[in-house]
């Protein structure tokens, strides 16, 4: 499958981490079921003897083409978004080059609709967002609170993106702010999401590589952001505990471990 140059699928890690949102949006739109050979049998009506091993080869980093797409849409419903995890633009936001101005407007388009009144300059009612507006990329340090409160993919994913402009256009100080903040609330996030659990460590590695450890002195709070990465996974594993008593369908253990393994 040929992708762009500029393709976030050209990007090994960053790759490995689409195919396994992809992955759990199919087993969720399964019914909970995590293992591949399983879901061939469900989904395909294949015995083991006679399966082809698509799931498998997604499990281990092979990106669904858009016929796979359509074709699981029509078998297992609504529910089965996987073209809209595989081209979900903030995964161009952990790319280690450097972003276009168009990289960070589609992430930040992409938020949802109340995170869009925080960013957007020139709305006079919030209630009528339209997509010709220039995003906001100097946002003082209150609106970054604000959209700290959006404990969601979309909250993570303005706060990656500002971060991100920040630092481009050298605004150090908006910069350390958002990623500080979406570090702050990462634990959450990924916790809430079966999508974002099941590659949480890839993730997590990755955004400590592009923003979670900005090499700026005097400063107390790079600081601050080396001590929350350290009780990082702690933190996880209590929020997952939690998630899971709540119903909230996250991945087995045994399935993270296996999508967060170098190969």
């Amino acid at each position: 499958m040929p992708y762009p140059q500029d393709s976030h699928l050209k990007d090994e890690e960053v790759r490995r981490m689409v195919v396994s949102a992809c992955f759990a949006n199919i087993a969720l739109a399964a019914g909970g079921e995590w293992q591949p050979v399983r879901l061939e049998e469900k989904i395909d009506g294949r015995e083991y003897i006679l399966q082809s091993g698509k799931y498998r080869r997604m499990a281990y980093g092979r990106v669904p083409r858009d016929s796979t797409a359509k074709e699981l849409r029509q078998r297992l419903g609504p529910k089965c978004r996987i073209r809209q995890w595989r081209d979900w633009p903030f995964w161009k936001l952990l790319m280690m080059r450097p972003l276009t101005h168009q990289d960070i407007e589609n992430a930040l388009l992409s938020v949802s609709h109340g995170l869009k009144g925080l960013i957007w300059v020139d709305l006079p009612q919030r209630q009528h967002l339209h997509d010709t507006r220039y995003p906001r990329y100097e946002p003082t340090r209150e609106d970054i609170d604000e959209i700290a409160t959006y404990k969601t993919k979309h909250g993570l994913c303005a706060l990656v993106a500002l971060a991100r402009e920040a630092r481009d256009q050298g605004i150090l100080g908006i910069y350390i702010k958002c990623a500080q903040s979406s570090l702050e609330i990462f634990p959450q996030v990924v916790t809430q999401d079966p999508h974002l659990y099941i590659c949480w460590k890839r993730l997590a590695k990755r955004l400590t590589q592009v923003i979670w450890q900005p090499k700026v002195t005097f400063s107390i709070e790079p600081r601050l952001i080396e001590k929350s990465l350290k009780t990082l996974p702690q933190q996880i594993r209590s929020l997952a505990n939690e998630a899971r008593e709540r119903g909230i369908p996250l991945p087995p253990e045994d399935v993270v471990t296996r999508h967060n393994r170098n190969r």
